[in-house]
């Protein structure tokens, strides 16, 4: 089970994040577990009225912080899977080292996110053509130097990461039963996420997957909402729910 999986307290109705309790000790009666891509899809289907138990094939991608999770989904439950730690943190760093090899400059977190943001894009979107003007220490002097930084500088770090998500994607549809990929082809992909939001990464991975994607109307609370959706429909949800109750006595 991934790490950074969605915990459903279903006695008390409060939902954690499982990043942030992974090292707690858990003694609550009704736990279960339900993955990131199933909270997507079901924010997805309670929007657009389509019934959770569809034996339709539906592809989510959901692009975090810190990994990446690929889920094919069908009857209310996952088919095929995968996560790779590839996420926006990930992008943030990758920014952030490039500009300090490219430019010897060093420069903070909170700046190499907002290149990500405003700035970085894959080449397959050929009408984003943005500039930005950080500042930082120059690795030479040691003193605060500005340096402007263009779409075409980021080129480099962006598509490397967009590559590893797009293969690990690839893979996933390559194991997916025949009838569900025609499913995709025709339903397309859904991103969700803060890093779905990457410039140009929905005509990359169209070009990859050769299917139709496109991000959630929000993606950045999209797994939240699911996830909280999730608690009035429990019901018909159980193939896609995890049993995590505490064996109580159990070594």
């Amino acid at each position: 089970m991934n790490k950074t999986a969605t915990f459903l307290f279903t006695a008390t109705r409060h939902i954690f994040n499982g990043k942030y309790i992974g090292g707690m000790r858990l003694f609550m009666m009704g736990l279960t577990i339900i993955g990131y891509g199933k909270c997507g899809s079901i924010y997805h289907d309670i929007r657009t009225h389509l019934p959770d138990q569809s034996p339709d094939g539906r592809m989510i991608i959901d692009i975090g912080g810190g990994t990446t999770d690929i889920a094919v989904l069908s009857l209310g439950g996952k088919v095929k899977a995968t996560s790779v730690r590839v996420a926006g943190n990930h992008y943030d760093e990758e920014i952030l080292k490039h500009v300090r090899n490219k430019y010897s400059i060093a420069i903070g977190q909170r700046t190499a996110e907002e290149l990500k943001k405003h700035v970085a894009c894959c080449p397959q979107k050929t009408d984003f053509h943005e500039s930005m003007e950080i500042k930082g220490r120059s690795l030479l002097t040691g003193l605060p130097v500005r340096v402007t930084v263009s779409t075409d500088d980021l080129y480099e770090p962006v598509m490397m990461l967009s590559e590893q998500i797009g293969t690990a994607a690839h893979q996933v549809l390559e194991k997916t039963p025949p009838e569900l990929a025609g499913d995709i082809y025709r339903n397309g992909v859904m991103l969700t996420g803060g890093g779905a939001q990457l410039h140009g990464l929905t005509e990359y991975l169209s070009q990859e997957l050769k299917v139709e994607v496109t991000v959630s109307p929000d993606p950045v609370n999209c797994v939240a909402l699911g996830t909280a959706q999730s608690l009035s429909i429990g019901d018909k949800l159980e193939t896609g729910f995890t049993d995590a109750t505490p064996r109580i006595g159990r070594r």
